[in-house]
């Protein structure tokens, strides 16, 4: 349609300058010259091209607004900053353009090797920690029965791998320290937290770890987090209750906001850390974190299920403060139980699913 305006356009325009240099035969103008078909096709083009609309340049950024594809994810080793550019780049070679319409899908293998690359051997900090079996924490209420049921569930089982999400230091309440110091698990210990992952990184353990946000969904996103400013005059038990108490911006609570401190972070899917992990089936996922626990467990489940059950875990471990309030525990119960899994409350906070065909519980 464009086209074919813009050859009439130029067909006319080139009559128009030949008409005063023509005769007329038979009240018709003939030119002298007859024009060039080359030349028209040539000017029909050009005008073509400028009336095409250019691709649109929001196309070319991605979807957090940055035109440097260095600065959509995290930097090896440090805390994610949106302007601040990382050496190893996302994707190696050239990025195509339709690609960046859209933030990546869990399987993108730009996602899987930059997870890959972020990944860290164990710690493995030599120094003077709490012993394992026995630490100072041991006698608080809800860690003792958390312990309880695990070592009941999971029994004298050896060798198991773990995924935790929300490790905060490795230490403190950690319900897979003693797997791996007692037992000879390993896995991956995943925090979003930039300061706790400093910590993580100068404890014992034997695991490797992640310093990304790990969120639901089959895509990455970018999303707000926030943690608790810590106190200068508390007692340990409180200041490490808090140090810990980093969520999604989305589960804030008012006195979270008004005394909290937010920034910004790429999420991952969990089913891309899985991947880039190498771990397609785990004996024990925990969501160790003070919001969106059931709603990562209930994602993780059903979807899943909607790609086709590609991913497996025996028992999963979560911690969600504010499920009573909007949920009925039979009804949670029967949907657990529909999706192969027997949910147990452990403590107020604190739920257990085990899958149906892995453990017995004594």
């Amino acid at each position: 349609m464009v086209q074919a305006s813009c050859l009439r356009a130029c067909h006319d325009y080139i009559l128009k300058r030949n008409i005063g240099r023509g005769k007329v035969f038979g009240n018709k103008w003939m030119s002298k010259r007859k024009p060039s078909w080359t030349l028209l096709y040539l000017w029909a083009t050009v005008l073509t091209v400028l009336q095409i609309k250019p691709v649109r340049f929001n196309q070319w950024l991605r979807w957090d607004g940055t035109k440097d594809i260095h600065n959509y994810l995290p930097v090896a080793g440090g805390p994610l900053s949106p302007v601040q550019p990382s050496p190893a780049p996302a994707c190696q070679g050239r990025c195509l353009r339709h690609v960046m319409r859209q933030p990546p899908v869990w399987h993108d293998k730009r996602v899987l090797e930059h997870l890959r690359t972020r990944i860290e051997e164990a710690p493995r900090t030599p120094g003077h920690f709490p012993n394992p079996h026995h630490p100072p924490w041991a006698n608080l209420p809800s860690h003792s029965i958390i312990e309880t049921y695990i070592r009941n569930v999971l029994q004298t089982k050896e060798g198991g791998v773990f995924v935790e999400v929300g490790a905060q230091d490795g230490l403190w309440l950690s319900n897979s320290w003693w797997l791996e110091a007692a037992r000879g698990w390993r896995g991956l210990l995943v925090e979003a937290d930039p300061h706790n992952y400093l910590h993580l990184r100068a404890s014992p353990r034997t695991s490797r770890t992640l310093p990304v946000c790990v969120t639901t969904g089959l895509r990455v996103k970018q999303d707000k987090l926030i943690r608790t400013r810590f106190p200068s005059n508390t007692t340990e038990e409180v200041y490490c209750n808090q140090k810990g108490h980093s969520k999604l911006f989305k589960y804030a609570t008012k006195s979270d906001v008004g005394f909290g401190e937010t920034w910004t972070s790429t999420c991952f899917p969990l089913f891309s850390v899985l991947v880039a992990a190498g771990y397609r089936q785990v004996d024990l996922l925990i969501f160790d974190m003070y919001g969106g626990g059931f709603e990562m467990t209930s994602e993780f489940l059903s979807l899943n299920a909607a790609i086709g059950k590609k991913f497996y875990a025996k028992v999963i471990l979560y911690q969600d403060n504010e499920l009573q309030q909007f949920f009925n525990m039979e009804d949670l119960q029967a949907s657990f139980q529909q999706q192969g899994y027997k949910l147990i409350q452990m403590t107020q906070f604190h739920y257990l699913a085990v899958s149906l065909d892995a453990f017995i519980i004594q």
